[in-house]
């Protein structure tokens, strides 16, 4: 007699929303459906805008709207209206670089030009807005023009679930899953909001 041979389990699907999301150390806000939803719509328009506007005229090349990927974004951090970062980036042993410690830096100097940063979907849901198979870590939102209320809502949104992480999790988080030298964010919007 044979033993049957039993199928493993498959793994539960993360989670990356609610008081039990699987956040990494950096993330500092708690994720729910309604935000993800306004994240997604918010870039699903910005990348409608910049079609459109490429199709504008021959030889008009309009601004960009939005940078994506860790190299990118730290070229604009300075002059972006609005970081938006996936809260599952991890540390890789296989990346020639270190993308959490380049995801760190580009928290750090948000905080310092006073850039509202947003942690919602997650590396594939960002990847997946703009049509891509591979995963994306961050967009950096550069033009917020045809979308304000889009952005004052995400980060109306974000500032609730901050407090919510404040509130509950901030306590409940042990020494060793705080970065050394992480930034504490004010999520003020800046004066493009008004």
């Amino acid at each position: 007699m044979t033993a049957a041979y039993t199928w493993p389990e498959p793994e539960p699907a993360e989670v990356l929303t609610g008081t039990e999301g699987a956040y990494q150390p950096y993330c500092n806000q708690i994720i729910n459906d309604e935000l993800n939803f306004t994240a997604q719509r918010l870039l699903s328009r910005l990348k409608e805008l910049t079609s459109l506007e490429q199709g504008m005229a021959p030889g008009f090349s309009p601004p960009r709207r939005f940078f994506c990927s860790l190299k990118e974004v730290s070229k604009v951090v300075p002059n972006a209206a609005l970081l938006i970062v996936a809260p599952d980036v991890r540390p890789s042993a296989t990346a020639a670089i270190k993308p959490v410690k380049i995801l760190t830096a580009l928290l750090s100097a948000a905080a310092r030009h006073g850039v509202p940063v947003v942690f919602a979907l997650s590396r594939r849901g960002i990847g997946q807005v703009f049509g891509r198979e591979k995963s994306m870590s961050i967009v950096a939102v550069m033009d917020v023009s045809q979308c304000e209320a889009e952005c004052r809502r995400l980060i109306g949104q974000s500032a609730e679930g901050r407090a919510l992480f404040r509130d509950t999790l901030g306590r409940q988080v042990p020494r060793s899953f705080v970065l050394p030298g992480a930034p504490s964010f004010s999520m003020q919007p800046g004066p493009f909001f008004y």
